[in-house]
């Protein structure tokens, strides 16, 4: 996994199992720097960086010298990630040349450009309340989720095709209200009532793991799981992170039995008391090693340890 640092621009690259690689620390205009982070990826070979202000795919080594350089000439790459031997631009504007599509890729060197899944008109409506899209991928075999569409798009060495068709459990916003200003769904009240669209997508063994909210007065924060195997779908609000509680779970780095999860060293200093608080208004779900073991590490965090990593194992 990658942990982009809002605050610095550095990239922190892990293994599958959270395992520290580098960092590249490299913002700038030269041509072995970027501009902006606007994401980054890491699979076997490479270290991704999404340059989105410099039209352009940064590549690095897993120790983080440079390799080279994608150019996206025309259009702000916003997403990056590798799958089935070839890396994939995430996109949400219309592209001059190549026309509206979500994805476009390339195989490693830049070469070979092929265009997936078009872009809707409807999703141009949606932009202003959220993406149009969220993904995820192990290197080997990528996720693609078109909200729009509520399909669940598998990508690998075969290419971009439609794996599974998710219901979200009744509760996604109904089709008939997509084509629907932004205002009009506030105003009568669907951005508290339904899910409008995921917030990312993971993959660990059998199950797909989707996250969404409902912005009502408690903010409502729902895991949405998917069996590959029933193909059944289950929503819950319960899904909890100890010790974060369920208001900070977040299991878009879940892959290979493991979820990553990269915490900001600041708020984790700030936040310390309520930690606190919530270790000891939950003894059921924290043991009292596991207690102990993140109060030793609150005493202990300081401003260079960003970020702080947590690994968790995902168990059936």
């Amino acid at each position: 996994s990658c942990n982009v640092n809002a605050r610095s621009q550095g990239v922190y690259a892990f293994d599958k199992t959270g395992k520290y690689l580098a960092k590249v620390q490299a913002q700038g205009g030269g041509p072995e720097e970027y501009l902006h982070a606007s994401d980054a990826f890491v699979d076997d070979e490479n270290i991704y960086i999404a340059d989105g202000a410099g039209w352009r795919v940064q590549l690095y080594d897993l120790n983080g010298r440079y390799v080279r350089t994608v150019k996206t000439d025309g259009w702000p790459v916003h997403g990056v990630f590798a799958a089935g031997g070839r890396i994939y631009y995430v996109n949400r504007v219309t592209h001059p040349a190549e026309g509206d599509y979500l994805l476009f890729s390339t195989d490693k060197e830049g070469k070979d450009l092929q265009k997936h899944i078009p872009f809707e008109s409807a999703w141009d409506r949606a932009l202003t309340l959220h993406d149009p899209y969220c993904y995820g991928s192990d290197g080997h075999t990528g996720f693609f989720h078109a909200n729009a569409e509520d399909v669940l798009y598998r990508i690998d060495k075969n290419g971009v095709f439609p794996d599974y068709e998710l219901d979200f459990g009744g509760m996604k916003l109904p089709a008939e209200f997509l084509d629907k200003s932004p205002s009009y769904i506030v105003k009568n009240g669907y951005r508290q009532k339904y899910i409008l669209f995921p917030d990312y997508v993971s993959v660990s063994g059998r199950y797909v793991f989707l996250g969404a909210n409902i912005m009502n007065d408690t903010y409502h924060i729902y895991t949405v799981i998917y069996d590959r195997v029933s193909h059944e779908t289950t929503v819950t609000d319960n899904a909890v992170l100890p010790p974060f509680g369920s208001y900070q779970t977040d299991l878009s780095q879940a892959q290979n039995g493991y979820l990553v999860l990269a915490k900001d060293a600041y708020w984790m200093m700030s936040s310390a008391n309520s930690f606190k608080k919530y270790m000891q208004e939950h003894p059921v779900i924290l043991t009292r090693e596991l207690t102990e073991q993140f109060r030793d590490v609150l005493s202990k965090i300081t401003e260079n340890d960003n970020p702080v990593l947590f690994l968790y194992k995902l168990k059936e």
